[in-house]
């Protein structure tokens, strides 16, 4: 098959992740990430920066500032372009505003696993030593 190259400035990947539920369960949620389509360099970037800040806290060291930006929320703020099947309570879309996104990026586990999909989806397939940060890949 022929490389195709796609000059669309974004791409959906699906992000799945585990919730807590009553009696000690979790709960399966999903949705699809619009992701904003960077190149190569960019994603040396994002994840030499990522690792590196987490060897860092991994060693007790304070981060410097230039890696504050890499902590998951900051980055997958940063991919992430939109979304489609994130609902409210009566099963309505919720829109994608800053206000949402922060809402949804701060809830426990659910940057983290924007990040991971992200990594995923340029690493080709779901691998145990993504380029996902570790402990989430």
């Amino acid at each position: 098959m022929a490389f195709v190259l796609d000059t669309a400035s974004t791409y959906s990947w699906p992000v799945e992740f585990d919730i807590p539920a009553n009696a000690g369960r979790r709960v399966r949620q999903s949705f699809d990430a619009e992701f904003r389509r960077i190149d190569q360099d960019e994603v040396e970037k994002i994840v030499a920066g990522v690792r590196r800040r987490e060897a860092l806290q991994e060693d007790g060291q304070e981060l410097p500032d230039e890696l504050e930006r890499f902590d998951p929320v900051s980055v997958a703020g940063d991919l992430l372009i939109g979304w489609s099947g994130i609902k409210d309570t009566n099963g309505d879309e919720v829109p994608f505003t800053d206000a949402t996104v922060t809402r949804v990026l701060k809830t426990p586990t659910v940057a983290a696993m924007v990040v991971r999909a992200w990594a995923e989806s340029i690493a080709g397939s779901k691998r145990k030593n993504s380029l996902a940060p570790r402990g989430i890949g």
